[in-house]
């Protein structure tokens, strides 16, 4: 079993560190990780979809808002390569039938690519800095309710404990998806496609919760629906 991993971008000198957080939690699980860099044009994409049982979509840098056609108000330069990536991958993986668990920045540009958007700082556009809930702070843990009735639900259920290392979310939702987790301040915090078997998607950073069982959870179904 073989499941390939969208390299996160980090600060240079972290970047492997990052990456290797999410290499661990799928190899807990008895699957092989590859980690898939950039750049990736078209034919190399199919390639890589070809190749591969599963996919994990990490984390990572902001997608540029020309992306869902607005301007730069609160954006944060890094990701280009990858989005270019990205925008030849994912629609393969949307199409397809290969189980796939996107997060944080992954979750956000599944959802650009099916027509949504993104608020570009969740407490400037949201809260207008009146904080229920600080997003975007290492080490802090914020409560999550699953959503009765989804798909995630099957795995999580019930409002438990996430991280928060995020300062966009999910504004407009994209075709084909529904939500599936939100915060007590109301942010989406996940959200699953109707129409494919397991492409789940989560705000938070389940490989840096992998001592959770319940964290564990997504990973190792991740792994089971390969042979499914």
């Amino acid at each position: 079993m073989k499941v390939a991993i969208i390299r996160d971008v980090c600060k240079a000198n972290n970047d492997q560190l990052c990456t290797n957080q999410y290499v661990v939690a799928v190899t807990s699980q008895g699957a092989v990780a590859d980690i898939i860099d950039y750049p990736l044009d078209e034919s190399s994409a199919k390639e890589v979809y070809e190749n591969y049982d599963a996919f994990v979509i990490s984390g990572g840098a902001d997608i540029d808002p020309a992306l869902y056609g607005e301007e730069r108000l609160y954006y944060v330069a890094g990701g280009e390569k990858r989005d270019e990536l990205e925008k030849n991958l994912i629609p393969l993986l949307l199409s397809g039938d290969k189980p796939v668990l996107c997060i944080c920045r992954g979750m956000q540009m599944s959802n650009i690519l099916c027509g949504g958007s993104l608020y570009q700082d969740i407490n400037k556009q949201i809260f207008n800095d009146d904080v229920l809930i600080e997003h975007n702070k290492e080490g802090l843990l914020h409560q999550v309710s699953i959503l009765p009735d989804t798909k995630l639900g099957k795995y999580l259920s019930g409002t438990i404990l996430v991280n928060s290392l995020h300062h966009q979310s999910v504004k407009t939702l994209g075709k084909g998806f529904v939500i599936n987790a939100v915060s007590s301040d109301g942010v989406i915090e996940g959200i699953e496609r109707d129409d494919n078997e397991f492409y789940l998607c989560v705000q938070w950073h389940p490989e840096k919760l992998v001592e959770q069982t319940a964290q564990q959870s997504l990973f190792k179904a991740l792994i089971d629906h390969i042979n499914k």
